[in-house]
């Protein structure tokens, strides 16, 4: 269902669009059924229900906000979950901030309307500054429903809006994220002073990580061409009274395994092709992206890679990293 309404409301003193005044009012604030007539204010968006927006402050004042999602009916002893996501992220730098100085005052406004924006790969572009500083690249109602939905939006990777199509991503998988390898069935036999621990090899080798499907689909926001399906690396024994105490005995190792790199996750130098740095990248890092015309910057096919050995003490680079 998402997200139904999402409005601003300030101090009386402060706006038009004021505190609700009781819990009826409340309720037609959040349900989008403001009555004029009954002393509502009105809306600074056009088609709250269909652009999900209704006022938006235009100045620095004392505000709030409220977002609703609904409407839901509950039959008797019925229940529903409602997810909300905390986002941040900072912002997409680029000739739309350069050089402002301090006082510079990005205001939020409102989105431009489907019918304003590019249509059908037209050269229209209305994108605003904060558009582009919380990380849009182009929107277009590509289908010309009227509607911009998500799928409509190309965005820098970890930007603000990016962040939030991963969010999706994570809730439209159910939240299933990367899986530790099952733990192994292990026995112990007890001996003159000392113990064996034997065990057998974890499930986990046999039946792969479940995330591997999401995280091996390259239309999902998830991708990553460098997650492995059977990723059991080996096994460590532990010694300890306690769960919080426990102290490392010895670690098995298995030999000949490797992470393929597709993306330079690894420490080359100055590699980081998701912002353009190939200075040091591989041949085959730098086959796997398009420049300068992918704007994701992302692996496209993903088809070659370095083959990086799991030996030893492993370095791996986070995404936009770049060590010269």
């Amino acid at each position: 269902m998402g997200l139904t309404l999402f409005s601003n409301f300030v101090n009386p003193n402060n706006g038009s669009f004021t505190d609700p005044a009781n819990m009826t009012q409340l309720w037609r604030y959040l349900s989008a059924n403001l009555n004029p007539a009954a002393g509502d204010p009105g809306c600074s968006a056009p088609n709250p229900t269909l652009t999900h927006f209704c006022f938006i402050s235009p100045n620095a004042v004392d505000i709030r906000f409220f977002q609703s999602s609904g409407p839901i009916n509950l039959n008797p002893g019925e229940t529903q979950t409602i997810v909300v996501a905390y986002i941040t992220a900072p912002a997409v730098d680029g000739p739309w901030i350069a050089g402002r100085g301090a006082s510079f005052d990005l205001k939020p406004g409102l989105p431009a309307t489907a019918a304003a924006l590019a249509v059908g790969g037209g050269a229209t572009d209305s994108l605003r500054a904060i558009d582009r500083v919380i990380g849009a690249v182009s929107v277009k109602d590509k289908n010309l429903d009227g509607v911009i939905d998500q799928n409509e939006v190309v965005t820098v990777p970890r930007s603000l809006l990016n962040r939030g199509l991963v969010a999706q991503a994570v809730f439209d998988a159910k939240f299933l994220l990367p899986f530790p390898p099952d733990p192994p069935e292990f026995f112990l036999v007890p001996g003159d002073n000392q113990v064996t621990v034997v065990w057998r090899a974890s499930a986990t080798e046999t039946s792969g990580d479940p995330y591997y499907q999401i995280a091996s689909n390259p239309t999902s926001k998830l991708y990553d061409p460098n997650y492995r399906l059977n990723d059991v690396e080996g096994y460590r024994v532990y010694r300890g009274r306690t769960t919080g105490d426990l102290q490392l005995v010895a670690q098995f190792d298995y030999g000949g395994t490797e992470i393929r790199d597709y993306t330079g996750a690894f420490n080359y130098g100055n590699c980081a092709p998701e912002i353009g740095a190939t200075k040091d990248c591989p041949a085959e890092i730098t086959a796997n992206y398009q420049f300068p015309g992918d704007t994701l910057n992302r692996p496209v096919g993903a088809a070659s890679y370095v083959s990086q050995p799991l030996t030893g003490d492993v370095l791996q680079i986070p995404p936009a990293a770049v060590c010269s």
